[in-house]
């Protein structure tokens, strides 16, 4: 009994994020159809994004809006179906890749920092006190350009 107790708790907390990512792959799918890709206002934001690599908005400036309390698979759903096409499978999953690594280290809404906080009683404060703007900065630049030039 305690463990069908456990799984029914353990099941109740995932709830919220279980609707999250099966909502985000509904969106995901409606917003990869070629009536939205070719509809002007996505073709405009594409316009004004072309000078920026793909890979490099994906790593650089995509995980930055975690920072707002955004869970990182909002960012992922809206952007994947748009930039993914602009990229090689293979810049696309290791772009995707480390900005769900980035993501999941820096948002303070992520499970991995929930789970942080509330297992081992570590402060949100000092678990992003690591995240420093150079060396993030040099790091996802260096990440998104080697991975733009594959």
């Amino acid at each position: 009994r305690a463990v069908a107790a456990q799984t029914a708790e353990g099941w109740k907390r995932l709830a919220p994020d279980l609707l999250l990512f099966l909502a985000s792959g509904a969106v995901a799918a409606g917003l990869a159809r070629p009536a939205i890709q070719q509809s002007v206002s996505v073709q405009l934001a594409m316009s004004c994004l072309a000078p920026i690599p793909a890979p490099v908005l994906v790593v650089v400036l995509l995980p930055l809006l975690n920072l707002l309390r955004i869970h990182p698979i909002i960012p992922f759903t809206l952007a994947a179906p748009m930039l993914s096409g602009e990229m090689s499978e293979t810049q696309a999953y290791l772009s995707w890749l480390a900005y769900w690594c980035l993501s999941l280290a820096i948002s303070p809404v992520s499970m991995l920092n929930l789970v942080a906080t509330t297992s081992f009683r570590v402060d949100m404060a000092a678990l992003r006190s690591h995240i420093r703007p150079l060396p993030y900065a040099v790091a996802a630049t260096s990440i998104g350009w080697s991975v733009s030039r594959l």
